[in-house]
This record gives structure tokens, sequence and C-alpha cells, in this order.
């Protein structure tokens, strides 16, 4: 789970605007993936850019003196939560390679298979995307397994691509203002939407499609539709509770790769948000989420936690976890899924026993 982000402004009076909502945007992210963030800013007039990532959460990022001081007319950002290859600035997104830029949101099962296929050396399984983009060639992007929304640019062609594929991405463009944006989180979308506009909603993009922008955000062709193979998951392993006993629910699925959007989740407790901070010009990095009081620690380390942690490891668990935890959990659920053992006593799955032990 990461997310990505992205706002492409088209008017000169409404560019400083514009930073400040992919800020928020950005920031509504990080608890999608706090093992870095990174973001490029482009010059549409010179086709200058700035790229800068490294391995903190967004909420802090967006504080560096380097990201007050660069002005751009299109933003592409990203908050990762690794899956494969290290955390590192190398690794963060957005990736590069020549004139191709690109982040993404998912996970590719098959890159591998494809990097051979294409002879292409790579450490993160989004990587694989970029020689596709480069020679767009969705034949092959329909070959991906795994989930794969992202959203890139090709500096030498001037184009702007974005593509969903089983993760969630919504999109909201600001009509008057000539501001398109889209995010993995949709929340933060209809809170620019209620301060700026009075008409213009927030959709979702179309699952298993593909658009190519030109620099101002318009389409150049019509949406692509893609076909993405079926994938059979067997004997999934999810917990959910009963009262306060934790069970395992097992089953066979043919399916998409399916992912947890939590938005729906997560509305109903998001109700004290102060838009109005959308436009304030402090550095303060909690930003559209002053109103949210964080009350709640984590049942396993004890560390306090944001409301988004709390909320997903009472529904993951039936408590609140941080991400750290709920990482280490979902570690425990793949070993048991796949036939393992996991031994309460070790000094990695210990502090974990109330937690697992229901389950086992």
């Amino acid at each position: 789970m990461c997310g990505i982000a992205g706002v492409i402004n088209t008017k000169e009076e409404y560019k400083e605007i514009s930073k400040k909502i992919f800020k928020s945007i950005m920031i509504s992210n990080e608890d999608r993936g706090k093992d870095s963030t990174g973001v490029l800013a482009i010059d549409r007039e010179t086709n200058g850019f700035s790229l800068f990532k490294d391995t903190i959460p967004a909420s802090k990022f967006m504080k560096r003196k380097k990201f007050r001081q660069v002005e751009a007319d299109i933003w592409i950002g990203h908050a990762r939560l690794a899956t494969t290859g290290e955390v590192n600035v190398r690794n963060a997104h957005p990736l590069q390679r020549k004139e191709v830029f690109l982040v993404h949101n998912g996970v590719i099962t098959n890159h591998k298979e494809l990097g051979d296929s294409l002879n292409f050396e790579h450490e993160v399984d989004s990587e694989i995307l970029i020689p596709i983009v480069e020679k767009k060639d969705w034949d092959l992007l329909q070959e991906v397994k795994g989930s794969a929304n992202f959203i890139a640019w090709n500096k030498k062609e001037n184009e702007l691509y974005v593509e969903r594929h089983d993760n969630p991405l919504y999109c909201l463009t600001l009509r008057d203002m000539g501001i398109v944006m889209f995010s993995s989180v949709k929340d933060v979308l209809h809170f620019v939407a209620n301060h700026y506009s009075n008409n213009d909603e927030v959709f979702e993009f179309p699952n298993n499609m593909l658009t190519i922008l030109d620099m101002y955000g318009r389409p150049k062709q019509d949406l692509l539709a893609l076909k993405f193979p079926v994938e059979v998951v067997n004997n999934i392993i999810y917990p959910y509770q009963d009262g306060k006993k934790r069970k395992w629910d097992t089953f066979d699925d043919e399916r998409y790769p399916y992912y947890n959007d939590y938005d729906d989740y997560r509305k109903n407790y998001l109700k004290d948000i102060r838009t109005k901070d959308l436009v304030d010009d402090g550095d303060d990095e909690s930003d559209i989420f002053d109103g949210i009081e964080n009350s709640e620690f984590c049942e396993v380390c004890g560390c306090e936690l944001s409301r988004e942690e709390s909320e997903e490891g009472i529904y993951e668990w039936g408590v609140p976890l941080c991400y750290s935890c709920l990482t280490d959990l979902e570690i425990a659920n793949e070993t048991i899924r796949d036939g393992g053992e996991i031994d309460l006593k070790s000094e990695q799955w210990k502090k974990y026993k109330s937690i697992l032990e229901p389950c086992i």
C-alpha cells in the first residue's frame, strides 16, 4: 500500500494554491506509506524539473526548505510503503530512468519475469513499468500480475500517463481554476472541492483504464481499456472479530488481486477536519488533520497512533496498532497462510502473543 498524488495547474494565478493543494494531498497519503517520500516538480514552459526524495514521512518532507522554495506547474508525489527493494533514496519514488519518471502504488508479483523478457535489471518491482511506459507497450502492461496504479511523465514526449489497476485512485478537476488532481485517498479531494468549488465532484478513476494527457491535463485520446489476467488465489486467511475472540476465516477465491480501500471506513470518523487549513501559509505539518486528536496508543509497543493507524489496527486485528506492528502481523499472516509455524516464545513474536494466540 503506497500513496500517489498528482496536481496539474494551468493558470499562473493559481500556482501557489495548487502547490498548497498538492501538499495537503501528500500529507493525507502519508498513512499509506511512511518509508519514504518523493516529489517531482515540473515547469511546463521550460520542460525543466526538480526531483527530490528522502526516507522520511510526507509530513516531515513537506516542511523541507527545498520543497518550500520550488515552484512548478505540475506536481507528482509518492508516499512509499516498501514491499520490494531496500528503503533508501534510490528506491524512493518518483523513479527515473532516462526521460521517464514514475510513481507506482501496488505490488507487481511477476516483475522478475517481465524484467527477464525485457532484459531490464531492476531492484524494485515498480521499476518494470518504466520501459513499458517508455515504449508505450500497453500490450505488455496487460501482462502485469498484481496491482499497478501509476502516474508517469515522459519528458521527451511531453506526455503524462495515468493508469489504474486494482488499487484506489480518485480524481478532481476544479474547472474554474483550471487545476486537475489525483490522489490515492478520496477524502482530501472532497475537502478541496468543498473549499474551492460548489459544483465540481470527486470521481473514482475507472479500473483497468489508462489515459494519456498533455502537459495541461487534457486527454490526448480516449481512455484505453486494459484487460489484466485473472488470478486464482487459494487458501486466503483473514482475521476478523467475533466479540472479543479473534478467529481465522479461510476460503478460496478467484478474482483480480484485491485492495483494501479504507476511505469508506474512515470517512465516518473524519468529521472535525478544518478545510480552511488547506490555504494556511504556516508550516504546521499536521495541515488538514489539525482537527483530529491523537489519543490512542499501540496495543503492542505503546507508541502514539494516528487515527488512521488506530482504525486500521482495529479493522484488521481488533486492537489499535501502529504500522510497524501491523507490518509484522502481516508477515505472520503470510507465514501461517503458507503453512509455516509461528513460535510465540521467540523474540520476534512473543510480544504479539495475545493477538496471535487465538488465531493459531
